[in-house]
């Protein structure tokens, strides 16, 4: 009887909350969302609710409180995605957002995450914008030997000339030991214990094995840092960044040259940028291998692509930019399995005010619409076409790219002020990956199933538990 009560009181609270919030005005023009069966699809099918409410309702806004209580106001056109992109930080925040998303307080103890601090003011934003960037190509001759290693590992499970693997530990093995190397540097970057406990930093125990490691590792690094304060000074030892330095060791410089940080600090954001890095880094190569082992018919021209993109300008920067068929096929394959169906994340702070009207309130939850916009809604039968970004561009230089985040029609990164700063990053790991793996390994035609997309809300999850079956490449 007591279960009984309780199940009524839950639902009846649901209930209240989901039916008043519909009544909740947020101008003329937004449209409430109010049918309680969209609403329970929309727990584990999001994409395909957006999809029939955007093609219903087009440049309008709508909103609508989902079954775990959260209100939520998407927006459509291209004015109001412009608007949220341009809206103060202290107005739609995207920290509020990413605190709440991942739960913080629980996966990252002691996180800046949300908090006032500027951006610019959060040592690992810098780095990811100005050190990271500015000096990209140098990362790419030991980001090539972490991959190359990877996968000649990966190879060892082998049996004869064939290889059935999980697709997501498969890269989640490569992002992490690669990206390793851009955030510790070596030597930890090949500590087996630190590799695994990476892979789960959201756990108490994994914190505590990557803490006491890191912390060690610090104590080096302050001990040589502070030499060179002793011998240049504060201010030239503050300058003295290395162009081919891991980001611990820079935010170790920035706090004890610059920035009131302590280690603590330092690891805080080490993981945190770690975390943030692996799931969306991991996530796109799964779709991407995913959709290569259903295309076999474009695997001959990205190996001739690749080929010819290394043969002239090696493993550079040059030569990955030059790879325009590889970007448009993973273009395609985040266009039919977005990582999220909705992009541009907010949380309210304060009241705001849309230029149609349109109001938001304190705590509400604020976002751009994005897999209708990539899917093209007019386009019934929705083809892939792996190489239709590629096309675009040959009859326009400013078709997207990848990286884009001036196109409206490709929102994956955001745009205006808060742009992921790793997208850049993530381009580069994602080609290298994609790349020898190619050359590494073939799809067998006919034995790879499409792996099915699952979703949480808006989210897409990992797609664990999918194998993929690759045949070893005999040298030629």
């Amino acid at each position: 009887m007591w279960l009984h009560i309780i199940i009524i009181a839950i639902a009846s609270y649901v209930f209240y909350n989901v039916f008043s919030a519909m009544m909740r005005s947020h101008g003329p023009n937004a449209v409430s969302i109010d049918s309680f069966l969209l609403l329970r699809k929309y727990f584990l099918n999001a994409p395909d609710v957006l999809l029939e409410s955007y093609k219903k309702h087009r440049e309008k806004p709508f909103f609508f409180t989902t079954l775990r209580q959260r209100h939520q106001v998407i927006v459509t056109s291209d004015a109001l995605v412009s608007e949220i992109s341009t809206a103060p930080q202290s107005v739609l925040s995207t920290g509020a957002w990413v605190k709440h998303i991942i739960q913080a307080d629980y996966t990252i103890p002691g996180h800046y995450i949300g908090n006032d601090l500027p951006p610019s003011k959060v040592p690992n934003f810098r780095y990811l914008n100005v050190s990271l960037t500015r000096n990209i190509a140098n990362f790419i001759p030991g980001l090539q030997e972490e991959v190359v290693n990877a996968i000649e590992n990966i190879k060892t499970k082998a049996s004869s000339e064939t290889l059935t693997i999980d697709l997501y530990e498969l890269a989640q093995d490569l992002v992490v030991r690669s990206s390793l190397r851009v955030l510790v540097g070596q030597p930890l970057c090949y500590d087996s214990e630190f590799i695994e406990a990476m892979k789960f930093t959201s756990l108490p125990k994994a914190q505590a094995i990557l803490e006491k490691k890191l912390r060690a590792l610090a104590a080096e690094i302050t001990v040589k840092i502070q030499a060179e304060i002793e011998t240049l000074g504060v201010n030239e030892a503050s300058k003295q960044w290395d162009e081919y330095g891991d980001l611990f060791t820079e935010l170790i410089r920035a706090s004890l040259t610059r920035q009131k940080f302590n280690i603590q600090d330092c690891i805080i954001q080490v993981l945190g940028t770690g975390f943030a890095a692996q799931h969306t880094t991991v996530y796109t190569i799964t779709a991407t291998l995913a959709e290569l082992s259903v295309h076999p018919e474009y695997h001959a021209d990205l190996r001739a692509e690749i080929s010819a993109s290394v043969a002239e300008h090696g493993w550079t920067q040059a030569g990955f930019a030059s790879m325009s068929k590889l970007d448009s096929f993973v273009m395609e394959s985040m266009r039919h399995r977005p990582l999220n169906a909705v992009t541009m994340n907010r949380i309210a702070l304060s009241e705001f005010k849309f230029s149609d009207g349109t109001t938001v309130y304190p705590g509400d939850h604020v976002a751009a619409i994005a897999e209708p916009r990539f899917r093209n809604v007019d386009d019934e039968k929705h083809e892939f076409r792996g190489f239709q970004h590629h096309e675009l561009r040959q009859q326009s230089s400013s078709a997207p790219r990848f990286t884009s985040i001036d196109d409206l029609a490709w929102p994956l990164f955001g745009r205006g002020n808060h742009p992921c700063p790793g997208r850049f990053w993530a381009e580069l790991l994602l080609k290298l990956v994609v790349s020898n793996l190619l050359e590494s390994f073939d799809f067998p035609e006919g034995v790879n199933d499409r792996p099915a997309r699952f979703t949480f809300e808006e989210n897409a999850l990992p797609m664990s538990g999918s194998k993929l079956t690759l045949n070893l490449r005999k040298k030629v």
